[in-house]
């Protein structure tokens, strides 16, 4: 919103259109299948979320416990149950049966499949069972993991093996590394968990901070340090840079952040508007909106020196929010050149553009799935109310993914593509959520209170 302000200035007309993603409101309206009419879009009633089929599997987790139990490791065996717990919720494949569920006492049986009667867990309807030990090792806790398959009596073999860990960010990567075989060994692709989200939140003096948080909302830090506002964050190649627009300099310039260093170096800082730094899949190119001309334009920069390449938009309206295809060769973007922002697509090295959306009358905040299908963005129903919503980039097949539950905006797919992080409100404060690609499985993975903004989902572990 304050940068919209000062972007405002640069206007001959100073015509304000909320559309910058993340430094305004994002939103009207929207249904399911795509349309051929042209201009603004019409306003379609609300739409009715399709019921998808979805069949977790049906997983026992028991505690992971010590077998020589003392304070300290029963602590540690509590946390690493909980973080196993909460990753296999968050993804939504599984069907969690917990150890208070058991019928039997469990604690007696070893990790050694032989000493498991596994038809007491095949009588709680478990395909699979997960269970832990947790053992004191000098200064560190041996961590052993295993799954087993209940209906053949045996361990399944997985990528991941027991090992010391400190209490800590070590625990964490090692239960989360665990947690990733075993989605890989029933899903059949790499998990996500460890992985960071980086957003914004407001302080109490009123300025804005980049942070970042761990996919389940621990181990959160700061990363930006001016004291000022600091906004739309986006990961570099591999994770180990956030770009962001600060005010550190008194405009909105485009700083990169290089994890573990003390400060951000900018990057660009034209006269305006730099805003919306997105990062090509190879890290060579940054594509971004500039508005020293006048006028919002999106161009590419060198991601090293931040010298302009190209420029990519030549139009009378506001051209923004730029993000990238997976394979580097078409960017996505929002336009009011129809009348109204709308969801465009175009080749990377310039090009024509090509409108995607043709329903809805405001769709913004666009992030292109590394699957490469479809876009996500934020769109507003006919009650004013922002949902999240995906358009198939080759057919223009809309689906709705949230409704009924607050404003949910500003979605940002994670490193696989099967689950989003976003924005809503619908618990009182703006918080962030996790949820399949479906929409059928959300999460809160931020802890009470509001003030979360523009998650930014980063590489895989």
């Amino acid at each position: 919103e304050e940068a919209m302000i000062a972007f405002s200035r640069t206007r001959k007309n100073t015509r304000l259109v909320p559309l910058l993603a993340g430094l305004a409101l994002t939103s009207p309206a929207f249904a399911q299948t795509g349309g051929g009419a042209t201009g603004a879009g019409e306003v379609i009633p609300e739409s009715v979320i399709e019921k998808l089929e979805r069949v977790p599997v049906p997983v026992a987790l028991m505690d992971v416990v010590a077998p020589v139990p003392t304070k300290q490791t029963s602590e540690v065996g509590s946390e690493a149950t909980e973080i196993l717990r909460r990753d296999l919720e968050i993804s939504g494949e599984f069907d969690l049966i917990l150890s208070k569920t058991a019928l039997h006492d469990w604690r007696r049986e070893s990790l050694q499949a032989a000493s498991i009667d596994f038809k007491n867990y095949d009588n709680l309807g478990a395909q699979a069972l997960v269970r832990g030990q947790v053992k004191a090792s000098g200064e560190k806790f041996n961590l052993d993991l295993r799954l087993y398959d209940v209906s053949k009596g045996r361990a399944i073999a997985l990528d991941w093996k027991a090992r010391d860990v400190k209490v800590g960010g070590e625990l964490r990567s090692a239960v989360h590394a665990f947690a990733n075989e075993v989605y890989r060994h029933f899903i059949g692709k790499p998990g996500f968990f460890g992985s960071r989200i980086a957003y914004v939140r407001k302080l109490g003096n009123g300025n804005k901070a980049v942070f970042a948080m761990d996919h389940d909302g621990a181990r959160r830090s700061r990363v930006s340090r001016t004291d000022t506002l600091n906004l739309l964050p986006s990961w570099g190649p591999g994770g180990g840079s956030l770009l962001y627009t600060s005010y550190a300099n008194g405009q909105p310039d485009l700083f990169v952040h290089r994890l573990g260093a003390t400060s951000a170096v900018s990057l660009s800082s034209h006269p305006g508007m730099n805003v919306g730094g997105a990062s090509s899949p190879d890290g060579k190119t940054i594509a971004l909106t500039l508005s020293k001309d006048g006028n919002s334009e999106i161009y590419l920069i060198d991601s090293g020196t931040g010298d302009i390449r190209k420029r990519l938009t030549n139009n009378w309206s506001i051209d923004s929010s730029p993000t990238w295809s997976p394979d580097g060769s078409r960017l996505g973007f929002v336009s009011d050149r129809s009348g109204s922002p709308q969801i465009y697509v175009m080749p990377a090295g310039g090009g024509a553009a090509k409108r995607l959306t043709f329903q809805g009358t405001y769709n913004t905040t666009p992030e292109w799935s590394p699957r490469g299908d479809v876009i996500a963005f934020t769109a507003r129903d006919e009650r004013y109310r922002f949902d999240i919503f995906t358009v198939n980039v080759e057919t223009g097949e809309i689906l709705r993914l949230t409704q009924n539950q607050g404003n949910n905006e500003e979605p940002s797919w994670s490193p696989d593509g099967r689950y989003l992080a976003f924005t809503s409100t619908r618990k009182g404060g703006q918080k962030v959520y996790v949820m399949t690609y479906d929409g059928l499985v959300q999460t809160c993975v931020t802890p009470k209170g509001g003030g979360y903004a523009t998650p930014a989902w980063g590489p895989a572990p």
